[in-house]
């Protein structure tokens, strides 16, 4: 187990690295395919409208090359999760290229659409970091250079000066128009990127944040191993004594003071067993147990199984389309344990705790409601650390919580606290249904 944590962390770098750019790269297709619609519709439009003399046969090969490169983008990006920096930024150098020819049949440098080798610039800028920034900017106005001495021209597109009284050239008109495409699309398409980059932003923290918590159960483990080898045998040693004193007390009559004190050591062993039991990461641990189907009676005779007596008669269980789930038994309900002995405890006496269990198909959630006092929305935040408890000393170790937030993330789900203070918590623990 050590060792899977290990690899994990120090796998989390280079996942960093490629995490994101299959998401961009998802944008970056997008936008080439409204930018072939609108080469297209832009291309019908100069031939059946504005009659310009233009080599619509090679501009159309050029565009349809373009979609062949768009749906091999879009091949490779649904077969490679990972997609590398280097491919997104060599299909922006390849666009730029494309770009420039499409720009050279025409008009060349008279073409108002030129101005789109800025969108290539912005979205370099935002997904690739400054090397290639400032690359691109060099290839773009290089590019940019050579249509003013290799063009084919296009005289309805000729620059000139407005005189008085002069109506619009057709430049002047597509100026305007290309002035606005592009900053839709860049509007657009750079505010999504934006936002896929912090959601990659997102995950990764989540991701160093799992690390975190996988390294700190580690050590928690290792200690508890050792503490466990340290103390087992004493322990042993006191509960066997501990029992023979408390039997030796009962035949000798003697006072119900002093049998107290011998069931106090013998339930101060319990405890001690229970919190090295706890630090091993028992509760949260998931490794080694299959899934497997799980009747809506096994799950409910489990989770009352994690109960005492007097509260299997104040618990209300829900089910909503179970019947059958698919989930490591004992890990899952161990987590539930843990919510509802904590509802239970936080709960007003003689009240109930309400457990509601909704399975959508592919994902189960658990939800354990409780008519507490709450949680303030100062510590509601860092409820779920490990070793941070709000119960009074000798009543808790704070890792309660802390276990079932990593299972949840072990599973592939999540877990939220909803409280407000005075008016009781909800607690919901998501998992999808192993297979």
């Amino acid at each position: 187990y050590a060792m899977k944590i290990s690899a994990f962390s120090n796998n989390l770098k280079s996942m960093e690295s490629k995490f994101g750019y299959s998401r961009q790269l998802t944008w970056l297709v997008r936008l080439r395919w409204a930018a072939i619609a609108g080469q297209i519709a832009l291309l019908s439009f100069s031939y059946s409208f504005l009659e310009l003399h233009l080599p619509n046969r090679n501009i159309l090969l050029l565009i349809l090359f373009i979609t062949a490169t768009n749906l091999g983008l879009w091949i490779y990006q649904r077969v490679c999760k990972m997609v590398p920096k280097s491919i997104l930024g060599t299909a922006l150098v390849f666009d730029t290229i494309l770009v420039t020819l499409l720009l050279a049949l025409t008009g060349g440098p008279a073409n108002p659409f030129s101005i789109v080798y800025l969108v290539h610039v912005s979205i370099t800028a935002v997904l690739l970091g400054s090397s290639w920034t400032w690359s691109m900017v060099a290839l773009s106005t290089f590019c940019f250079g050579l249509l003013f001495k290799f063009h084919l021209v296009v005289p309805e597109l000729a620059m000139h000066h407005m005189e008085a009284n002069e109506v619009f050239s057709i430049h002047l008109y597509g100026m305007l128009f290309a002035f606005l495409l592009v900053a839709l699309l860049s509007g657009y398409f750079l505010t999504k990127m934006a936002d896929a980059l912090k959601t990659q932003e997102q995950e990764i923290g989540n991701l160093r944040l799992l690390a975190s918590h996988e390294e700190r159960l580690t050590s928690l483990t290792n200690l508890a191993g050792g503490a466990a080898h340290e103390l087992g045998t004493p322990l042993s040693t006191i509960s066997i004594a501990s029992s023979e004193l408390k039997m030796a007390l009962i035949k000798a009559n003697a006072s119900r003071d002093m049998i107290d004190d011998a069931d106090l050591i013998l339930a101060q062993i319990k405890r001690c067993k229970l919190i090295i039991e706890n630090m091993s990461g028992q509760a949260g641990e998931i490794v080694g147990e299959m899934p497997k189907a799980i009747t809506q009676e096994d799950l409910l005779a489990a989770i009352k199984g994690q109960l005492r007596e007097s509260e299997t008669s104040e618990i209300k269980v829900d089910f909503t389309n179970v019947t059958c789930i698919h989930a490591p038994l004992k890990a899952l309900t161990q987590a539930l344990g843990i919510l509802i002995k904590n509802s239970f405890e936080a709960s007003r006496k003689e009240s109930n705790v309400r457990v509601i269990i909704n399975n959508s198909g592919k994902w189960l959630k658990f939800s354990i409601v409780d008519d507490g006092q709450g949680i303030p929305a100062k510590l509601l935040a860092r409820v779920g650390e490990p070793f941070f408890t709000t119960k009074e000393p000798g009543k808790g170790m704070g890792l309660g919580l802390f276990l079932v937030k990593l299972f949840a993330a072990r599973m592939g789900g999540t877990f939220d606290l909803c409280s407000e203070f005075g008016k009781g918590t909800q607690a919901t623990l998501t998992s999808p249904q192993a297979t």
